[in-house]
């Protein structure tokens, strides 16, 4: 049935008697019979709410098992009363692309792709067609097509192109190396960058010299060259199509000028091209004539599930909703966000499974919202922004992400992607996992977050100078507090050295508080921040406890002293430190500039446990106090760390006291870290 007639119809049954709950059922199977509660798609269950009588007391969408493609995004605005929308758990599926079902054939010995490819991968290379999914009638028709390649990095907005998904895994873009990175070894041009360049000057892109030259030459010939790397610092990371790559001369330029030109020793990488398909599980996508061509990966059927993103949206995109509850729904294969939800009230995101995103999952401003005992995993940016509250008035916007696992965030978008970004005023983020990062795991801005009882391992996997919890170059960062979270397994080096918690650059007033840190690099590291208050943490078998500096004293000094070029001082004149309730609450901001200018005042470092871990560094003992820290040559009992780690086995620990703790030394409640593990009967 038509959506229009199938509307006509479930409202004509309703409006005969008082309103009551409106009940409809996702199910493109079933959609075609007697029952009109059963529609084809979550788009025509949300036309029907938003068509609904007066006084209906709620609205109850179930999606069915299956694959729901979503060819355009699902917009929710402002409703009349609760919204339910629940599947079946990870079997109900809702996709930002499209499945295509056929099998995977080898290549005609004509086919002219056979010229560009690298000899040996001729006979491994397989092609499929893509036109499927938008052929007459389908739901893509008029609606999309395959998006190339999209600019992204550090500063830039989160873009992506259509990727391949097979059998639920993310496939690669052809790329050469296969793993790793290769190392600018001799620039030719650094290109322009924001410290070097002038207002009104033209930018220009860097060149440098590659020795190689048989790929020069594969490459100099290829169409669509894209470069990805960190080409300055290990923290910023830009994709951008390649400029001029000239086997004569031994060069390859940027496509596009870097925010901070061009470094020596940068590490890059150059994909989207065929002369590079030659490893299993690696793709490329002719957008001409709608065809891929991949390597499978080993025991890959002869026909997979193969999905390609197609969704540049959000799947669901809610503005000035409130009382709206997503459960139960595996979100995935977009180009863009999986949810977008702007101004919302009283929002709730529970288990769900997210995953295979081209941008990031959620995104999430407004208010009393929150994420809970949901899944990220392969998601291309950030697995959850979390906004909301006014800084003016300090007013706590009360949402959450708390119960949740995130594994491979920033899959595609490398830096500057965390698992969760917090922003605003009194948000939460509380007992989730989160593993396998290539940068931080939390970035904060904004006041007075909790965020506590996470546990934190294998991040920063591919950067440098940074922390898995991460903020900085704000003074006004008061009122949050990091607790009670497990810290392991965090290794770095001196060269590229990472760090636990990473205050950056003046960052203010916040508490480190009965932390754990088994195997990490650095612990922490303070940069200059005042009003920094670090106790009660457990430092286990770290190269560094914590690394305390004045840099607002040192090097950073002229930037912090001029107030035309200092970032701190417009952001401490951006909010009313002067007034209601900052003057009360945090009435030292208001000495920044007079008192011990530049200096880390008022640090205090107190009560922390170093185990097998020297303290470390602290640059101005006048300024940061250090009291009753305990220092042993002896770790934690290997056993005990043991279960620690263990998220199945930690539960029955309790709390933590070292053996050797001050005696006032608050108790550190491991058990309650992390996602809750099911119970047996769950299980």
């Amino acid at each position: 049935m038509p959506p229009v007639l199938t509307a006509l119809a479930v409202l004509a049954s309703i409006t005969t008697a008082p309103p009551s709950p409106l009940l409809l059922i996702v199910d493109p199977a079933r959609a075609a019979g007697a029952d009109p509660r059963v529609v084809r798609t979550l788009a025509d269950a949300v036309q029907l709410v938003g068509d609904a009588p007066p006084g209906t007391p709620s609205f109850d969408i179930r999606i069915a098992p299956g694959l729901h493609e979503v060819s355009s995004s699902i917009g929710i605005g402002k409703l009349p009363a609760p919204l339910r929308i629940h599947g079946a758990g990870p079997a109900s599926r809702l996709i930002g692309g499209a499945a295509v079902h056929r099998p995977l054939l080898r290549l005609d010995p004509a086919n002219p792709i056979l010229t560009r490819l690298p000899p040996e991968s001729g006979s491994r290379v397989r092609s499929i067609d893509l036109r499927s999914p938008w052929e007459a009638g389908g739901a893509w028709v008029g609606r999309a097509g395959i998006g190339g390649p999209m600019r992204h990095g550090m500063n830039l907005p989160a873009a992506a192109g259509s990727e391949l998904f097979l059998d639920g895994t993310p496939l690669i873009p052809a790329r050469w190396p296969n793993a790793g990175f290769a190392i600018v070894e001799s620039v030719v041009d650094p290109g322009s960058s924001k410290d070097r360049t002038k207002p009104g000057q033209p930018l220009r892109p860097g060149v440098f010299r590659f020795a190689d030259l048989a790929h020069l030459a594969r490459w100099g010939a290829a169409d669509g060259v894209w470069l990805s790397g960190y080409w300055h610092w290990d923290w910023a990371d830009d994709d951008m199509p390649a400029g001029k790559i000239d086997p004569e001369e031994g060069t390859i330029a940027l496509g596009l000028p870097h925010t901070y030109g061009l470094g020596k020793g940068a590490r890059f990488r150059v994909t989207n091209i065929p002369e590079e398909l030659d490893a299993p599980g690696e793709y490329w996508i002719d957008a001409r004539d709608t065809l891929a061509y991949l390597i499978p990966p080993a025991g890959c059927p002869e026909t997979p599930e193969l999905i390609v993103s197609l969704l540049a949206e959000p799947i669901i995109a809610l503005d000035g909703a409130s009382d709206v509850l997503i459960a139960d729904l595996q979100l995935e294969a977009g180009r863009g966000l999986a949810i977008s939800a702007t101004n919302v009230d009283a929002l709730r995101v529970e288990r769900c499974a997210f995953r295979n995103t081209g941008t990031g999952a959620v995104e999430l401003t407004g208010r009393a919202s929150a994420v809970r005992d949901c899944t990220f995993e392969n998601i291309g940016a950030t697995g959850v922004l979390v906004a909301g509250g006014d800084r003016a008035t300090l007013t706590h916007a009360g949402n959450e992400v708390r119960g949740c696992a995130f594994r491979a965030c920033a899959r595609t978008h490398r830096t500057y992607q965390p698992a969760v970004r917090i922003e605003g005023v009194g948000q939460t983020v509380a007992g989730n996992r989160m593993e396998d990062l290539p940068h931080c795991a939390i970035i904060f801005a904004g006041n007075e977050h909790v965020i506590e009882l996470n546990d934190v391992s294998r991040v920063l996997l591919e950067t440098g100078d940074s922390g898995a919890i991460y903020c900085g170059r704000d003074w006004t960062l008061h009122g949050t507090v990091v607790r009670h979270n497990l810290f392991h397994d965090i290794q770095g080096t001196d060269a590229r050295y990472q760090n636990a918690v990473y205050l950056d650059d003046m960052a203010s007033g916040i508490a480190v508080e009965g932390n754990v840190f088994v195997r990490c690099h650095w612990g922490m590291l303070v940069g200059g921040g005042r009003d920094i208050r670090i106790a009660g943490n457990v430092f286990d078998s770290c190269a560094k406890g914590l690394s305390f500096d004045a840099r607002g004293a040192g090097w950073m000094a002229k930037d912090i002293a001029d107030p035309a070029r200092s970032t701190i001082r417009r952001r401490l004149l951006a909010v009313p430190i002067d007034r209601e309730p900052w003057s009360t609450r945090y009435p030292t901001l208001a000495t920044y500039l007079t008192d011990r200018f530049g200096r880390p005042a008022n640090g205090l470092v107190e009560g922390n446990v170093f185990l097998a871990t020297p303290l470390g560094r602290i640059d101005d003992r006048e300024c940061v106090r250090l009291e009753a820290n305990v220092e042993s040559p002896t770790p934690l009992d290997p056993a005990l760390v043991a279960r620690l780690l263990d998220p199945a086995r930690r539960a029955g620990l309790g709390d933590l006291v070292p053996g050797n703790a001050p005696p006032d030394f608050n108790p550190i409640p491991v058990s309650r870290i992390g996602p809750r593990m099911p119970s047996a009967d769950e299980r």
